[in-house]
């Protein structure tokens, strides 16, 4: 077994014909007399599989303890066709364009929980924190659901359409000697129908996807091939900008705790308004190639790699944003997943990549909202407190006393999603 291990781990560490990882891949013209012109057309289709645990911080025994209330699944499937053009040497442009075939959303109970011991079916608090009935909290007399559970909603459409541009300064394909390097910048454009929360839709009738938020995604990556080894690494970013017309949860007053404080005093719609979140993350992994054939261009690899992305506060589109019909306040997270592919080239025109993903969210607060501001009384200063009775201008008009308050807060845990997908790809 030795002398074997030992042969094929020199085969593995021989030098090889250079390529590059399909994480650093870029289209380019002009390089080759006898590629003049580079493109690739890419048609992929997707499928993603989210469940999630939602469960309300409660005090029992002198105890704060989170206690199970919903349980929410999440169903996408998208095709997403995109073309990348060399425009030079290792330069190119890129669009994208995906379609949404559908978005389903479920709410439900979870095993344990339902509408007799849920807290969130048997509330007797209005948004505006006032008791619905006097003898509500004693009885249950007046109580009225948070949430009508079980639900469902059903999205769909055109997303929005990418821009981008690429730039691999550095090409092991030229230089063997060199990494493969790549810069990238992509501008998703918000062209999609706004997501509105407050239209009804249904499976014939499918509501649409777009969160109106301009994103610029910053991003870099690395990749050099070592015999049959092709290790990459990729640091992106992305800066989200919110357009005029996204949502605010001023269009639902019947949704807010304080709605007349909507575009009073210091409440102006950009501070009821989406506030998208910014994501950061880093993408490690590496393609292992049993078999090539470098003159027939073909070539069989396994795709392993791992990712992690964090997500920053924000009011934005969630899980609970079609149930409560407005937007939430999530505290930060992180996404930890992996992702294991399988990469087939059949000649220089034909390429076809499928596999399977897996992704962790860590536990976050989804019902964020602060009570309000300190606002400056009639000396002119800010007395350190908001003044909840004595002054309600300073309330939040997002915030709802029976989600919001400390001890009534939601919360995501146990978040997973499975992914398929499928990729070809025609050009050389």
């Amino acid at each position: 077994m030795r002398p074997t291990l030992t042969a094929l781990l020199a085969c593995a560490l021989l030098p090889a014909p250079a390529g590059a990882a399909e994480i650093t891949r870029v289209a380019s013209s002009f390089a080759d007399a006898d590629r003049p012109f580079g493109f690739h057309l890419d048609v992929a289709w997707s499928h993603l599989r989210n469940q999630t645990k939602i469960v309300r911080e409660a005090y029992q025994e002198g105890d704060s303890q989170d206690v199970a209330e919903l349980m929410y699944e999440r169903t996408e499937n998208r095709i997403t066709p995109a073309l990348h053009v060399g425009i030079f040497r290792d330069l190119e442009l890129r669009v994208q364009l995906p379609v949404v075939l559908g978005m389903d959303q479920r709410w439900g109970y979870p095993s344990g929980t339902s509408e007799e011991n849920s807290t969130l079916f048997n509330n007797c608090v209005a948004a505006s924190g006032a008791l619905l009935a006097p003898g509500c909290a004693a009885n249950g007399t007046g109580s009225n659901p948070v949430f009508q559970v079980p639900a469902t909603s059903y999205r769909g459409g055109l997303g929005n359409l990418s821009l981008g541009v690429a730039w691999a300064p550095l090409q092991q394909r030229r230089e063997d000697a060199d990494p493969t390097w790549l810069l990238a910048f992509d501008y998703e454009v918000p062209t999609a129908s706004r997501w509105n929360p407050g239209v009804q839709d249904s499976p014939s009738v499918r509501g649409a996807v777009g969160d109106r938020v301009h994103k610029l995604t910053f991003s870099t990556a690395f990749s050099r091939k070592v015999g049959a080894v092709d290790p990459y690494f990729r640091i992106h970013y992305t800066l989200p900008v919110r357009a005029d017309d996204a949502f605010n949860n001023c269009d639902a007053p019947d949704k807010l705790g304080t709605p007349a404080n909507c575009t009073t005093g210091d409440w102006s719609r950009n501070e009821t308004g989406l506030t998208p979140p910014h994501r950061a993350g880093v993408t490690a992994g590496a393609e292992f190639i049993p078999w090539e054939d470098v003159k027939a261009a073909q070539r069989f690899a396994l795709d392993l790699r791992t990712d992690v992305t964090w997500v920053s506060p924000g009011r934005s589109y969630d899980l609970l944003t079609d149930l409560g019909g407005k937007l939430y306040k999530s505290q930060d997270y992180l996404q930890v997943g992996g992702q294991l592919g399988v990469v087939l080239h059949a000649g220089r025109l034909f390429q076809l990549t499928g596999g399977a993903s897996f992704a962790y969210t860590t536990d976050c607060t989804i019902t964020d909202e602060a009570i309000g501001k300190d606002l400056s009384d009639a000396s002119g200063k800010p007395n350190g407190t908001v003044d909840v009775v004595s002054n309600p201008a300073e309330l939040n008009p997002s915030f709802d006393w029976r989600l919001d308050l400390v001890g009534r807060r939601l919360r995501a845990t146990e978040s997973s999603t499975l992914g398929f997908f499928l990729r070809g790809t025609l050009g050389h």
